[in-house]
């Protein structure tokens, strides 16, 4: 408005402002004359030798300089950090892509993206399941000559038939982890995965115990099953102090071993006593012998 006062930031914007506006309209003209002057030496390229020769070289001119320009702004992308983040999350999700679902159970524990990824994979596969079982229904309506009635199997059939498949997969399971022991040795990621699957399996096996011993309770034949691995469990633990008793008399560690051994056992059983003594104040049940 007339009469308004400005500062002196605000006209040196204002100058700036002019000045990159008449730059910019500059360099569309010069765009436009060069695009026109170029259409007509294609067209004149067409009957002249001279023209046709003066095309190919203002092509290369262009080439150089769009490499030029290309390799100018890579340069500045790869010197910019936030553009080699980018880069790197990008090749990492392309990884997990390209995983299956078993491989990245294991990376979704501490992974959020491997853990997005396996979700999409989960939803991908079950969507693919389905189709794939409403195809082959919809088959097996059209054609019930290709899909013949399976056997019925009995009972003792299809636990013999569990039986070696259960066996099977140990022996698969033993393999791999016998496998993971020896490459453990050298390689630590080997090593983290094997601690990771022993603490799996030991927490697994606690729980499941843990089960069986809730279902014991009202389970005649779970009761019977928890009988039959105690009795292994004491049995192993019989036989595996008779010999370390008997390499005692004979190897130095085992009898430090078996020192160790019975300093532990005192113990315990003298903190079971007190236990029981402290426990027989408060109850009318008389105390054990």
């Amino acid at each position: 408005m007339p009469g308004e006062e400005i500062t002196e930031n605000e006209r040196i914007a204002q100058i700036q402002a002019q000045q990159k506006e008449k730059k910019r309209a500059k360099g569309k003209r010069q765009n436009e004359a060069r695009k026109e002057k170029f259409n007509e030496l294609k067209e004149k390229a067409k009957t002249e030798p001279t023209a046709a020769e003066k095309l190919e070289k203002a092509r290369e001119k262009q080439r150089i300089r769009d490499r030029r320009y290309s390799e100018k702004c890579k340069a500045e992308r790869e010197a910019d950090p936030e553009y080699q983040e980018k880069v790197a999350k990008r090749k990492h999700l392309a990884e997990l892509r390209k995983m299956k679902i078993k491989e990245l159970v294991p990376l979704a524990e501490n992974d959020p993206v491997a853990k997005e990824v396996l979700m999409v994979r989960r939803e991908q596969s079950a969507i693919k399941n389905k189709r794939q079982a409403e195809k082959r229904k919809a088959d097996k309506l059209a054609h019930p000559e290709k899909y013949p009635e399976r056997k019925l199997l009995t009972e003792e059939e299809k636990k013999e038939r569990q039986k070696i498949h259960s066996k099977q997969s140990q022996i698969r399971r033993k393999e791999k982890y016998a496998e993971l022991k020896e490459r453990a040795k050298t390689d630590p990621e080997a090593a983290k995965e094997l601690e990771r699957q022993r603490a799996y399996a030991n927490e697994a096996t606690r729980k499941s115990r843990q089960k069986l011993v809730e279902r014991a309770k009202t389970d005649p034949e779970a009761a019977e099953k928890l009988a039959r691995w105690r009795g292994k469990k004491n049995a192993y633990y019989r036989d595996s102090y008779a010999k370390l008793k008997k390499d005692a008399e004979t190897d130095p560690v085992a009898a430090e071993k078996l020192a160790n051994h019975r300093a532990r056992s005192v113990e315990n059983t003298t903190r079971y006593m007190h236990n029981l003594k402290e426990r027989a104040k408060y109850d009318e049940a008389p105390l054990k012998s």
